[in-house]
Protein backbone atom coordinates (compact mmCIF):
# COMPACT_ATOMS: atom_id res chain seq x y z
CA UNK A 1 0.00 0.00 0.00
CA UNK A 2 0.85 3.44 -0.86
CA UNK A 3 -0.19 7.25 0.64
CA UNK A 4 -2.87 7.29 -2.35
CA UNK A 5 -3.96 4.16 -1.35
CA UNK A 6 -4.14 4.88 1.96
CA UNK A 7 -6.11 7.80 1.05
CA UNK A 8 -8.91 6.38 -1.24
CA UNK A 9 -9.38 4.18 1.62
CA UNK A 10 -10.29 6.79 4.07
CA UNK A 11 -12.44 8.47 2.02
CA UNK A 12 -14.03 5.58 0.61
CA UNK A 13 -15.04 4.82 4.48
CA UNK A 14 -15.63 8.25 5.13
CA UNK A 15 -18.16 8.24 2.01
CA UNK A 16 -20.01 4.86 2.60
CA UNK A 17 -18.25 3.33 -0.34
CA UNK A 18 -16.92 0.88 1.45
CA UNK A 19 -18.62 -0.16 5.31
CA UNK A 20 -15.17 -1.57 6.75
CA UNK A 21 -11.79 -2.31 5.25
CA UNK A 22 -9.07 -4.72 6.75
CA UNK A 23 -5.30 -3.12 6.93
CA UNK A 24 -2.56 -6.12 7.11
CA UNK A 25 0.30 -5.31 9.66
CA UNK A 26 2.51 -4.65 6.54
CA UNK A 27 0.40 -2.02 5.54
CA UNK A 28 -0.40 -0.42 8.88
CA UNK A 29 2.47 2.12 9.08
CA UNK A 30 1.41 3.69 5.84
CA UNK A 31 -1.89 4.00 6.98
CA UNK A 32 -1.71 5.63 9.52
CA UNK A 33 0.38 7.98 8.59
CA UNK A 34 -2.61 9.17 6.27
CA UNK A 35 -5.06 8.73 8.86
CA UNK A 36 -3.62 10.86 11.33
CA UNK A 37 -3.84 13.73 9.22
CA UNK A 38 -7.34 13.44 8.66
CA UNK A 39 -9.77 15.78 10.41
CA UNK A 40 -12.17 13.96 11.32
CA UNK A 41 -9.99 11.08 12.74
CA UNK A 42 -12.55 10.42 15.88
CA UNK A 43 -14.47 9.21 13.01
CA UNK A 44 -12.49 6.39 12.31
CA UNK A 45 -12.30 3.22 13.98
CA UNK A 46 -9.84 0.82 14.49
CA UNK A 47 -10.14 -2.88 15.89
CA UNK A 48 -7.23 -4.99 15.85
CA UNK A 49 -7.78 -8.13 14.91
CA UNK A 50 -5.69 -11.89 15.36
CA UNK A 51 -2.46 -12.40 13.18
CA UNK A 52 -1.49 -8.60 13.60
CA UNK A 53 -4.36 -7.09 10.97
CA UNK A 54 -6.82 -4.26 11.66
CA UNK A 55 -10.44 -3.62 10.64
CA UNK A 56 -11.41 0.28 10.31
CA UNK A 57 -14.97 1.68 10.13
CA UNK A 58 -16.26 4.87 9.92
CA UNK A 59 -18.84 6.38 12.60
CA UNK A 60 -20.38 9.48 12.20
CA UNK A 61 -19.54 12.23 15.78
CA UNK A 62 -22.12 13.99 16.56
CA UNK A 63 -22.07 17.35 15.23
CA UNK A 64 -20.27 16.20 12.31
CA UNK A 65 -22.50 17.16 9.06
Amino acid sequence: MNEQQAIELLEQLRNGAQEKVFISKEDFMVFRSQLVLQKDRPSFVGTADKGGTATYVYVQQEGQS
